[in-house]
Order: structure tokens, then sequence, then C-alpha cells
């Protein structure tokens, strides 16, 4: 089977559980950023890691709004011509 490499995130905030990828596109030209979040659980069943879109409670809600914070910084720094990663 061959193998296919993975594009990496341009900028990833991870707190605990909470996930925040941050893609950086260009259309015409135009550069945008994207984000997907997700959520670290393990499967009781099969003991498994798996990833959620689903947040459970305030806890990981803080810890998504600052990751979210982070990305804005790291998107705002990029866009005023900020030093690179």
């Amino acid at each position: 089977m061959e193998r296919t490499e993975r594009t990496k995130p341009a900028f990833e905030a991870r707190l605990n559980g909470v996930r925040l990828a941050v893609w950086q596109n260009e259309t015409d030209g135009r550069q945008w950023f994207s984000a997907a979040p997700s959520r670290r659980f393990v499967d009781s069943s099969s003991k498994e890691a798996k990833y959620t879109g689903t947040f459970n409670g305030v806890a990981d809600l803080v810890l998504l709004r600052e990751a979210i914070n982070q990305a804005i910084d790291w998107m705002t720094s990029r866009q005023l011509g900020g030093e690179e990663e």
C-alpha cells in the first residue's frame, strides 16, 4: 500500500485534550485561514484515542477559548507581516 504524506497545520494549539488546528490557504493571491477544533478522548470499549468536535462543559470551553485566542494572535501576526514560526 502506498503511503500518503499528511499535510500539517500551519499552527496548532493543544491544551490538555483540546486542540485547534489552523490551516493556511491561498486563493487568487489572497491568503486566508481556516480552523478546526477537536477534543481527544479515550473510547471506553476499545481503549483507543479518538477525536470529536463536541466539548464537555465549561472546562473544555475555557480551553477552547484560550486555543482560539492563541490562533487569533498567530493569524494576526501573519497578516501584519510578523515573524515566521
